[in-house]
């Protein structure tokens, strides 16, 4: 072999020689960036799985949530049912009972269904007074129980024994008699004599007679005036001397 041939041997030999190990790094860098995609991909992989993995959990515990919250809503909506039907059965029988109740009072007279359709507590007839023991007439209590129904609609103080202390002024006043008039006193000699239930004068009658009852002779009207007249001076029907005196065991006092 010539010379240049070997020198061209050598220098392919050389060649070769500087290429294998370049070839071999190369292989050995595709291979470890194959690895390292390949271990990233096994990662982000794995990732996944847990998320779902996760995410199935979640939506079976969500799942059991619902139905536990469906059980209750459910049982809720029954107690709910079962209160409400205790509810109007408790209702229905309180109803009852009252109607019951206020028949009994309508027909003891003890309660009055007036003229207007109100029912208004009045004193019960046969209700002994204090002060002569006589009783009450059933009349009287149904006048009585007619003027108060007027009387509250127009704001009338209500107390809780009203009934009883107008019983009381007619009683002694009058006796129950709604014709009744006084033609001795100081009053009948001035031409003004007290007449009615309530025994007002005549010019008192007027000035406290409400529109509608200004009849002399209507013993509702004749209640509604003298009420009207007593508060107005003495602040309630209570504190009318006469009553007040008459249930502190006293004489009554004409008022």
């Amino acid at each position: 072999m010539s010379e240049v041939g070997v020198l061209g041997a050598l220098a392919g030999a050389l060649d070769d020689a500087i290429d294998a190990p370049l070839a071999a790094d190369s292989a050995l860098t595709a291979h470890q960036g194959a690895a390292t995609a390949l271990a990233a991909a096994a990662r982000m992989h794995g990732g996944n799985v847990l998320a779902l993995q996760k995410a199935i959990t979640t939506v079976r515990a969500s799942m059991t949530y619902d139905r536990d919250v469906s059980a209750a809503l459910a049982a809720w909506r029954a107690r709910q049912q079962l209160d409400e039907q205790r509810l109007l059965s408790a209702v229905a029988s309180a109803r009852a009972t009252s109607q019951l109740a206020l028949a009994a009072e309508l027909e003891s007279g003890l309660r009055v269904a007036t003229s207007d359709g109100q029912v208004v507590t009045s004193i019960k007839p046969g209700t002994t007074l204090p002060g002569t023991g006589r009783p009450v007439s059933k009349e009287v209590s149904t006048w009585i129980a007619e003027a108060l129904a007027v009387l509250y609609k127009t704001g009338f103080p209500r107390g809780s024994d009203d009934a009883l202390h107008l019983a009381i002024i007619i009683d002694h006043e009058s006796a129950g008699r709604p014709t009744a008039i006084n033609l001795t006193d100081s009053n009948a000699l001035k031409g003004d004599p007290s007449f009615g239930l309530m025994q007002t004068i005549g010019a008192t009658f007027r000035a406290w007679a409400l529109p509608g009852y200004q009849l002399k002779g209507d013993p509702v009207a004749q209640i509604i005036a003298g009420a009207r007249y007593g508060v107005n001076r003495y602040g309630s029907l209570a504190q009318i001397p006469g009553v007040a005196a008459v249930l502190a065991g006293q004489p009554y006092r004409p008022y």
